[in-house]
């Protein structure tokens, strides 16, 4: 293999991910101040910058595997200190989106049943009902008898209510959610 065809960038993973380029992911030029910025880049793998590098030279299993696109919250600071307006989370997201398609690692296959539970408990009841919330995870995850022998001690200290208890102005609740669902067009 020639030295040219070592530095030869396959710019095709990132079309995949941004087809109409409105991302910026090209406009990046690595000055890290997406990085220094980022509240995870201390926990992670791969830091903001070097996510953007994997992608623009078409990296693309590095990228899938990385622990990086899993500890993003999207807070958007990384965006709001590019000055080339990299929309670095949106990257990240499709990434996700990518290893979704293909396979959802171990790590964090739990993750949306616990948001979908949580979501569907908010919306009905107005708030937490950590009870309801467990069954109906444990039985989502089907990871029933992980962490069974701590329920009798949270019973015991009142950590979990037998009974929902429900807050006033649930209708508010239903209205944002009714909306968000509008907004959605789900």
């Amino acid at each position: 293999m020639s030295q040219m065809q070592c530095l030869e960038i396959n710019t095709r993973f990132a079309e995949e991910l941004d087809p109409e380029g409105r991302w910026n992911i090209f406009s990046c030029y690595q000055c890290k101040k997406c990085s220094s910025g980022c509240p995870m880049e201390r926990d992670s793998d791969l830091h903001p910058h070097q996510i953007i590098r994997m992608v623009q030279m078409g990296r693309k299993d590095e990228a899938l595997h990385s622990k990086g696109i899993w500890l993003c919250i999207s807070c958007q600071t990384c965006v709001s200190r590019c000055p080339m307006n990299v929309n670095t989370p949106a990257v990240i997201d499709a990434l996700r989106a990518a290893v979704a398609r293909r396979e959802t690692p171990r790590s964090v296959r739990k993750v949306p049943i616990f948001n979908r539970v949580f979501l569907e408990l908010i919306r009905r009841l107005g708030r937490v009902y950590e009870l309801g919330m467990m069954s109906a995870f444990k039985l989502g995850s089907q990871d029933l008898f992980t962490d069974i022998e701590k329920f009798p001690m949270m019973l015991r200290k009142g950590k979990l209510r037998l009974i929902p208890t429900l807050p006033g102005r649930r209708a508010n609740l239903r209205r944002i959610f009714r909306a968000t669902k509008k907004a959605s067009g789900r």
